[in-house]
């Protein structure tokens, strides 16, 4: 019977060890930005990742949007379309709408947001 018992505390203390590394382990990333094109996913960005500015070319149809990501935001630095709407949004903002280009079809967002 003391046998059942310890083998019954060890497995309650090894789920709650294991629950509480899954969660420090989901809490540790950072902010994550979406960009996709047309419908489909082309880059999960983890800003915590990001040491440096870079920028990545976005292809379509003949155009271009260039992004860049920063340790803390992502931005259009450039694109060809016509109305530069996407350029003029500026930097992605939290709980700001998403950068869109609706001529190459682009969305730039926040993972969280809807």
């Amino acid at each position: 019977m003391k046998t059942r018992w310890y083998l019954l505390i060890l497995g309650l203390i090894a789920a709650l060890s294991l629950s509480a590394l899954l969660w420090m382990a989901r809490r540790s990333h950072g902010p994550t930005v979406l960009v996709s094109q047309d419908g489909q996913l082309l880059y999960t960005l983890d800003l915590s990742q990001v040491s440096s500015s870079y920028t990545v070319t976005i292809p379509w149809e003949g155009g271009y949007n260039v992004l860049t990501i920063t340790p803390e935001t992502v931005y259009v630095s450039e694109a060809d379309c016509e109305n530069q709407v996407c350029v003029q949004h500026g930097p992605l903002k939290p709980g700001g709408t998403p950068i869109t280009c609706l001529p190459h079809r682009l969305i730039v967002r926040w993972a969280d947001a809807s």
